[in-house]
């Protein structure tokens, strides 16, 4: 927190000379998914990991997204993009095979943005460019065997068991009026999840201490994850 703070001062703080501008925006996804490379297919708003269910998308208003993002000329038609990004991805899930497993993870994170920013077209901006992401809340809840006497919860943050950083991605579309701006967004990346968490996970250890996984989340989202958000956001350019 206090990093962050001093990196909002150093921005308000660079003298109007060296041409920078700072926008705050705030919105959600519309779209949002996790996934393991290769074990996934689109089936009517929903991604399906192997076997296991099918993992909703399309959850407007359910993960928001938001940031303060400075912008620093570099020539007529090419900016640089820093500052701070919060967003969240996640999923609700179950999957029924005589018993019923529930699963339920949303993750936040905070970001710092390295952007590309073209103005090819007075009142349209166009970012690209990597995202240094991390964790700072991962709120996984699940239920196994829902109904018979071997019902077995748990529901922690598992921001720990996460890799501390990560590079994602970022694609954003803005639309300026004056100083109200309306953004598309398409952004992404890979989250690595430690083995340590099967062992600390309720549903990852049998009654007997044995390792046993009736995890939804260990079995689809293990060694990593990759997310992608597809939304829209609103801003105010603050100077």
């Amino acid at each position: 927190m206090k990093n962050t703070l001093l990196l909002l001062f150093l921005l308000l703080a660079v003298p109007a000379k060296a041409q920078m501008r700072i926008f705050l925006s705030a919105g959600t996804n519309f779209q949002s998914g996790l996934y393991i490379d290769g074990f996934y297919q689109a089936s009517k708003g929903n991604y399906v990991l192997r076997r296991d269910g099918k993992y909703s998308n399309h959850l407007f208003g359910k993960y928001f997204n938001a940031d303060v993002l400075a912008e620093i000329r570099i020539n007529k038609l090419i900016y640089g993009v820093t500052g701070i990004m919060a967003s969240q991805v996640g999923y609700q899930n179950s999957f029924t095979t005589g018993s019923k497993n529930t699963s339920e993870f949303t993750c936040t994170y905070l970001g710092i943005p390295l952007l590309i920013r073209l103005n090819l077209v007075k009142g349209f901006l166009m970012d690209i460019g990597p995202v240094v992401r991390v964790p700072v809340i991962a709120d996984l809840k699940e239920t196994a065997i829902i109904g018979s006497v071997y019902e077995t919860s748990d529901h922690q943050n598992i921001a720990r068991y996460l890799t501390p950083f990560s590079l994602g991605w970022a694609w954003q579309n803005t639309f300026a009026f004056n100083r109200l701006t309306f953004t598309f967004y398409f952004m992404g990346g890979k989250t690595l999840v430690s083995d340590r968490l099967q062992s600390r996970w309720n549903l990852g250890t049998a009654f007997n201490g044995a390792l046993k996984n009736n995890s939804l989340f260990l079995t689809d989202m293990r060694p990593h994850f990759v997310y992608q958000m597809l939304g829209i956001k609103a801003g105010l350019r603050i100077r």
